[in-house]
């Protein structure tokens, strides 16, 4: 049940950042394009990445998860789990410092471009 949700939410997440990006560039044309590297760069990028790890690492805990479970093979289920739980916290560590870059970066570089375009 959880894999596909994993898989939409990490799907949502690269839409609306593309979406957004589109829009961006669409219209402002060539001011939009440094738009959307100041939008994009560093905190979307780096969320998007840890984004992936996550979701690839939570798509393999669950498929072990799920052979554990329902087709009762013998998993070292502890191991899996802290492997994950280590991933997990170090992608929440990352999340944390993307959240603090755009918190007090971000609006000093929108600022920047806010005054380029006009």
């Amino acid at each position: 049940m959880g894999i596909p949700i994993i898989l939409f939410l990490l799907f949502l997440k690269g839409f609306t950042t593309g979406f957004s990006i589109a829009v961006i560039v669409k219209t402002y044309h060539v001011k939009g394009i440094l738009g959307a590297i100041t939008y994009v760069f560093p905190h979307h990028i780096l969320s998007l990445l840890l984004s992936i790890i996550l979701t690839f690492y939570a798509v393999n805990f669950s498929i072990k998860l799920f052979s554990y479970l329902f087709l009762k093979k013998s998993i070292d289920l502890k191991q899996a789990m802290q492997k994950y739980s280590k991933i997990l916290g170090f992608c929440l560590i990352g999340f944390v410092l993307t959240s603090l870059i755009e918190s007090f970066l971000s609006p000093i570089i929108m600022k920047l471009f806010t005054n380029l375009i006009k």
